[in-house]
Formats: structure tokens, sequence, C-alpha cells
């Protein structure tokens, strides 16, 4: 969620992993993932848009989606959006790179080109 105080992107630059600065609005629809302390991911537009930043490490895959899956733990009345939709991984389709798998393993459903989560894996009939 937004948390004023926080001054990654305002204050401390966000660079994505090939060192050019990625810029985040600070609005609700905005997520920043952290190990320890440090961001490594950037979720914009309510998760569409994933970004990993220069601390990101292929290990960070299961931490950083437990983290955007834990946003759907709550009762549906307090979630910031029904369910995940993420559409895009470092600018690109995310059904064609390396967070696929890592996304579909967790329990995100293919839905044409994105992946969802509701909080309740597997498919849906």
């Amino acid at each position: 969620m937004v948390d004023p105080a926080n001054l990654w992107g305002r204050v401390f630059t966000l660079a994505r992993r090939d060192g050019s600065r990625a810029a985040a609005s600070r609005i609700p629809q905005n997520w920043l993932v952290f190990r320890q302390g440090r961001p490594i991911l950037l979720a914009e537009n309510h998760g569409r848009e994933l970004t990993p930043l220069a601390g990101w490490e292929d290990v960070d895959f299961p931490g950083a989606i437990g983290a955007l899956q834990a946003l759907m733990e709550r009762p549906l009345v307090l979630r910031a959006v029904r369910r995940l939709e993420v559409t895009t991984w470092d600018g690109r389709p995310v059904r064609e790179t390396e967070a696929f798998p890592a996304l579909a393993r967790a329990g995100f459903t293919v839905d044409g080109g994105r992946l969802s989560w509701d909080g309740y894996p597997g498919p849906r009939r």
C-alpha cells in the first residue's frame, strides 16, 4: 500500500535492472516489494505491470510473488482489487518472460495474455 513516508521514487531513485531510472508515482495503485529494506519489484496499476528493480535476483520470485498474493488474503471487501492480473514483466508481455513459469507454478491462472490470481489457486469453472 502507499506509505506517505516512503521516500523511494521521490528522494531515493528507483533503478531498473539495466540501471535506467524507474519512475513510480506515489498513488495507491502502485506498490513496492522489498527484500531486506531494499526495493526489488515495482508493481504498477494494481499489479498489472511488474518491473524488477536493480536489486532483483531470480531467487526473489517466491518471496515477491508471495507478497503480491498476500494482498488477496484480505476479505474481498477490503481488497484494493478483486484479483491480480499481471500483463507485463519488465515492459514485455508476461507470457514471453522468465516470470511466466514462476507465476504459473505459484498458482496464477493463464487467462489470454495475462496471468490472474484471485486468492484461490487453480482454474475457475
